[in-house]
């Protein structure tokens, strides 16, 4: 009888609680609190059926006190923790998938440990000179260290429009380890290096950005830009607010030296049967109206032999003579003073006589040198233009010659401003035709005439 009455009452408490789970618990609560009112009431000397009875009317209005427990254990809670639940669930599952397409989150690890791959990072450029790296140290918890290898990489960057931009890198992968699993990768982004070579270079660079992650490190990549030509050893420090935290010291070595403009023509020398000479003079090669395809010009001698080489830039500071660009100036000792010329370029020469453009005069552009042996000359002056072989050469120097201004470019050597003169045409009027002419004088301090160069002197 007692289990009746308080399973009515139990019943009419949970006939108002919305929230299914909370219905259960509460009757299940509500049934032992009144068990043990009505087992007390027994105790002392009241009937079973009125102690049932009384436990009950203790309680007071079931509904009202249903109303309560619905209150305290409200449906929206729940509801809504299933909603967040399954939220959560989306995103992570999004975010699963996106990180799957575009390698990034834990796709993005390449392994459970770091890696560095061959030179050049990622198979762009092209390893010119391949070199070795020790060292290492630690930086704010997180330990750096050489992979062991470095290399010197030429890469080419093409613009449509524009030219081939050439740059070299004196690349170094490094790997990176965190003292503490839970850690973040380093951001080597963000972290200043200092670099000095035995050439006398130094500057500081910011690091590139992390290239490779795995589960226990990264792999970064040390790059310097353009190093010093001639260089070979490198010495790479962090920079000195970083240097108050951490101790970094990296060493590298490269194969060989990077080649500079005196590198250059030492190579290029012995295939043209000029050895052991030294540079005296070189320059750039900047033309006003043509696009001339070497950079630079150099002249080097060795004893009484002269040679003038043609560079072009690799990248940088860095320099290569094309095939067939060095030329020994073995006549050079039956002359005092001997003209040449670099940059020889060809273009087209537009005027008002033919707006149209289809039929261009082609001129040329080209930068005189003048070497001289006697060093009592200090000053030179000098004039140039295309000779006919049928045409006098005064009279030619008169109507077509163009003075050249010239300035000293190292011991014996003279450059002259960029030239160009048109090509005379044929007598019979079926082209045009002429022979490169220039004509040198030499001066001493006192302004003395102290030797000259006529190139018509063999003139047939």
């Amino acid at each position: 009888m007692a289990s009746k009455a308080f399973d009515m009452f139990c019943h009419q408490v949970c006939s108002v609680i919305r929230w299914k789970p909370a219905r259960y618990a509460a009757w299940a609560e509500l049934d032992a609190h009144l068990e043990d009112h009505a087992a007390v009431l027994e105790e002392q000397g009241v009937p079973p059926e009125e102690a049932a009875r009384r436990a009950v009317e203790a309680m007071g209005d079931p509904y009202k006190l249903g109303h309560q427990l619905d209150k305290c254990h409200s449906p929206l809670v729940p509801r809504l923790s299933r909603i967040f639940a399954l939220l959560a669930l989306s995103v992570l599952l999004l975010s699963l998938v996106i990180g799957l397409r575009a390698g990034t989150g834990i796709f993005a690890l390449t392994g459970l440990s770091p890696k560095t791959g061959p030179l050049p990072h990622d198979g762009y450029g092209t390893l010119e000179i391949s070199g070795t790296a020790t060292g290492g140290g630690g930086l704010s918890g997180y330990q750096l260290a050489s992979a062991g290898e470095a290399g010197l990489v030429l890469v080419s960057m093409s613009y449509p429009g524009e030219e081939t931009l050439r740059e070299y890198q004196l690349q170094c992968p490094l790997i990176i380890t965190r003292r503490q699993f839970w850690q973040p990768p380093m951001n080597f982004l963000r972290t200043e290096v200092s670099w000095t070579d035995d050439a006398g270079g130094s500057g500081s660079i910011r690091t590139s950005s992390v290239v490779r992650h795995a589960l226990l490190g990264s792999v970064a990549l040390l790059e310097i830009k353009d190093p010093t030509p001639g260089a070979r050893q490198f010495t790479v420090t962090l920079s000195t607010l970083a240097l108050l935290a951490a101790l970094f010291l990296l060493w590298v070595s490269l194969e060989r030296p990077m080649p500079t403009i005196a590198l250059a023509c030492a190579q290029a020398g012995p295939a043209n049967g000029f050895t052991g000479g030294e540079v005296v003079a070189s320059g750039p090669v900047r033309l006003n109206k043509a696009q001339p395809d070497t950079d630079a010009w150099a002249v080097l001698r060795s004893g009484d032999t002269y040679a003038v080489a043609s560079l072009k830039r690799t990248a940088g500071l860095l320099w290569t003579v094309p095939g067939y660009d060095l030329h020994v100036l073995s006549w050079m000792d039956e002359y005092t003073l001997y003209p040449w010329r670099v940059a020889y370029t060809p273009y087209s020469y537009l005027d008002d006589s033919n707006p149209s453009g289809l039929f261009p005069e082609i001129r040329s552009e080209l930068i005189p040198l003048a070497i001289c042996t006697d060093p009592a000359v200090t000053r030179v002056e000098g004039e140039f233009l295309w000779l006919g072989r049928w045409e006098d050469p005064q009279e030619a120097l008169a109507d077509r010659g163009v003075s050249i201004s010239w300035s000293s470019a190292g011991e014996g050597v003279w450059v002259g401003a960029p030239v160009t003169s048109p090509t005379p045409a044929l007598p019979d009027g079926s082209g045009h035709s002429g022979a490169l002419s220039i004509w040198l004088r030499g001066y001493d301090a006192a302004g003395n005439l102290v030797c000259s160069y006529d190139p018509t002197e063999d003139r047939e």
